[in-house]
């Protein structure tokens, strides 16, 4: 537990508003392995970017930025986004005019096995354009909506993991079992299971199979 001296003299600062931009070229890579990690804040992914990655954060806390790496092997990019870590502690008596706001575009061309981790946050994802083989988001105590609508034409796994407060709701076609992707069916599946060791919570998961 931190003094009211200690949070007083090490509060993160609230700023001027500002946006900084960024893009990754694909560097030729025929397929994508792209983790994107947000512990906090509001988070939009959606597909319709030019390069491989193209994102836009607006924020009022200076030392908050972008965290990128990318390379490229045989053929295979590996992506990683993530944010810096804030210097300090958020005033409590303010927590709410803190401001993180992140647009994140991918391109709708290259094959994405796509990783999201969503701590506390906020994520509105429309996935419905992209070139997907694979999918898992990760969402802790933050609410995520993911659109999984339309029609696909090659199939893959995604499997949704559902935070303990607000979770995750998937947006998905209304006759899923009756879809057809390049003949095969697919199946989505919903549960949950308790979960945790002191504070006991359930949290719920969501499995789309294209089998």
């Amino acid at each position: 537990v931190f003094s009211r001296s200690y949070i007083e003299s090490n509060t993160i600062e609230i700023g001027e508003l500002r946006t900084v931009s960024q893009s990754i070229d694909g560097e030729g890579a025929t397929s994508v392995n792209a983790e994107i990690n947000l512990g906090f804040g509001e988070m939009t992914i959606r597909g319709g970017a030019d390069e491989l990655l193209e994102l836009e954060l607006t924020s009022n806390v200076a030392d908050i930025h972008p965290v990128v790496t990318y390379q490229v092997e045989d053929g295979t990019g590996d992506l990683h986004l993530g944010m810096s870590d804030p210097l300090g502690i958020p005033d409590p008596t303010r927590i709410d005019e803190y401001l993180y706001q992140w647009d994140v575009r991918l391109t709708d061309h290259t094959p994405l096995n796509l990783h999201i981790n969503l701590g506390s946050g906020m994520g509105e994802f429309d996935l419905s354009g992209l070139t997907l083989t694979g999918l898992e988001v990760n969402v802790g105590a933050g609410k995520a909506t993911i659109d999984l609508s339309g029609e696909w034409q090659q199939a893959f796994d995604a499997k949704v993991n559902g935070g303990a407060v607000k979770g995750a709701r998937v947006e998905r076609p209304e006759q899923v079992h009756e879809q057809l992707v390049g003949g095969r069916k697919i199946r989505l599946r919903v549960g949950q299971r308790l979960f945790g060791l002191v504070h006991q919570f359930f949290r719920f998961w969501y499995t789309l199979h294209l089998i």
